[in-house]
């Protein structure tokens, strides 16, 4: 079971505190014991008594739950060995696999037959699939790097599982990702310099010091998404979904907020954004 070291652990703890309390608090603990005063001359001799037997097994005892909690532990290491073996696999799999297809079979050409984009696409969203939140970062950085989701994507990713993707310091300039998914992922410090991520669930993903400029978001989810003091004058947000996202702090234009979809439901300040711009010869109402 999943959680039996843990139960052990505690009925062990329990037992320890029990015999503890007994050992310092003699009067009051069960005559069986052996903690307590006996009085040999008038109750006869007296039989085998917990602390008898504790003083024959408490050795033994200790060695067998340290070596178990070893065992227990080093099995726990193995499997995260294995783990991390698989995922590394998997991962270079996907590039062994993106690779020929582009060495081999014109993958980047313009005259590449259908077949084979849609190939590379179901290898995509089948490595995303299973790999872990660091890997998921690799593999994305790859298809960038080899700008296969670059403007106009020779690999969309629309339905793409990045969940949790864990894009910390990432350089995504340029990077078209549209209907992805990438709740709960985290983005900080990340470089989204004319990114395209318009329509992508960005539930939960915390954007701290990402750089935004020229990002697009439009039609995104961000749905409890960590924004605040984000610069986002330069983002398109026509209609993003920001509904509890935390904006405080944040610069955004009136026009921004105004496009925004449950604008009333963020934590944000109407008062604190930034004044309508207006264009030439254009008067403010008062």
């Amino acid at each position: 079971m999943k959680y039996t070291k843990y139960i052990l652990g505690f009925l062990l703890l329990a037992l320890v505190v029990i015999i503890g309390i007994w050992a310092f608090t003699p009067t009051t603990s069960p005559q069986w014991t052996g903690f307590g005063p006996y009085d040999s001359t008038i109750n006869g001799p007296r039989s085998k008594t917990l602390w008898d037997w504790l003083d024959l097994l408490i050795v033994p005892l200790v060695l067998s739950v340290g070596v178990w909690f070893l065992s227990s532990t080093e099995k726990e290491s193995e499997k995260l060995v294995e783990l991390d073996r698989q995922q590394q696999s998997v991962l270079d799999l996907f590039i062994n696999q993106i690779s020929k297809l582009i060495l081999e079979n014109g993958l980047k050409s313009e005259n590449v037959a259908k077949d084979t984009r849609a190939i590379a696409r179901i290898y995509a969203l089948g490595a995303f699939r299973r790999l872990s939140r660091e890997r998921k970062a690799e593999a994305l950085q790859f298809l960038l790097e080899s700008r296969l989701i670059d403007n106009e994507p020779i690999i969309p990713l629309r339905g793409a599982n990045l969940r949790e993707a864990f894009l910390d310091h990432a350089e995504l300039v340029g990077a078209e990702i549209k209907g992805a998914y990438f709740c709960n992922a985290c983005f900080k410090q990340a470089n989204l310099t004319e990114a395209n991520l318009c329509g992508c669930d960005l539930s939960y993903v915390d954007f701290t010091q990402a750089n935004f400029t020229g990002t697009d978001l439009s039609y995104a989810i961000l749905k409890n998404a960590k924004l605040r003091n984000a610069d986002l004058t330069k983002v398109k947000l026509d209609w993003a979904d920001v509904e509890g996202a935390d904006l405080r702090g944040a610069k955004l234009s009136r026009e921004q907020y105004d496009r925004l979809a449950n604008r009333d439901k963020a934590k944000l300040s109407r008062k604190d954004l930034m004044p309508i711009s207006l264009k030439k010869g254009e008067k403010k109402n008062e």
